[in-house]
């Protein structure tokens, strides 16, 4: 098993958040702590298929699904003091779009948004403490001791 200090959090965070597709899918290596992006398309004879990097112990990273997000969403709005800001990205996340409209109010708000960043990079890496106690990648007292620190 790793330590937490042994593993690219911010790179293992980033696939937690990046929609995947048959071509292009994030691998962890249990073995190293690296989480590197896999690209159908840059495949040759160097580069391994999906197959050889399961079979040497590597765990494809799934992504969150988008009502998680949604959900971020949400509770950080919920803790928004700005009435306007807050009735603002509230309409922004209403419907189709929504993700893109409340990035978009956002950037009207520069002190939110930085605080938007805040939340969601607390969020992600709670989220990959988890996913690596669920994979039995980290020692699960490790793990919530970890997230004890981020609540």
């Amino acid at each position: 098993m790793l330590t937490l200090g042994a593993i690219d959090m911010e790179m293992l965070q980033l696939a937690l958040d990046s929609p995947s597709d048959w071509d292009s899918r994030y691998w962890f290596d249990p073995r190293t702590g690296e989480t590197s992006l896999w690209l159908r398309d840059s495949l040759d004879e160097a580069e391994e298929s999906e197959e050889d990097l399961e079979a040497r112990g590597a765990i494809l990273v799934e992504p969150i699904r988008p009502y998680e997000a949604y959900r971020d969403m949400e509770s950080f709005i919920a803790d928004v003091r700005d009435e306007r800001a807050k009735d603002l990205l509230w309409r922004a996340i209403d419907g189709k779009g929504a993700f893109r409209r409340f990035r978009n109010t956002l950037a009207e708000f520069p002190e939110l948004q930085t605080l938007w960043f805040s939340f969601h990079n607390r969020a992600m890496r709670r989220r990959a403490i988890e996913w690596l106690a669920e994979s039995g990648v980290v020692e699960q007292d490790e793990a919530e001791k970890a997230l004890r620190l981020l609540a």
